[in-house]
């Protein structure tokens, strides 16, 4: 069986490769920001301008700048998987 070449895939196994490292998935759904994050990616009827949404992603990843800062200061790696929205063009 091979390994899937998939961004979330890849930087999981990078994770798990090396020592001292924090994988931080985006969005993170556990944050204030995140859960509105959450909601406009699960809920249809939920309706976002498509510049708040991106706004809310950025924001949603300076909620964690000071803990991301703070693992980079203490010598630990930090690895970030990144939601980016695609759609299938066919």
């Amino acid at each position: 069986m091979g390994v899937s070449s998939g961004k979330s895939t890849q930087a999981a196994l990078l994770n798990q490769r090396i020592a001292n490292s924090h994988l931080i998935k985006f969005p993170e759904r556990s944050t204030p920001i995140g859960q509105i994050i959450n909601k406009y990616l699960t809920d249809s009827s939920y309706d976002l301008s498509d510049q708040s949404a991106h706004l809310l992603f950025s924001a949603n990843r300076w909620e964690l700048a000071k803990d991301i800062i703070a693992k980079l200061d203490n010598g630990e790696f930090v690895i970030l998987d990144r939601y980016i929205y695609s759609e299938s063009f066919g």
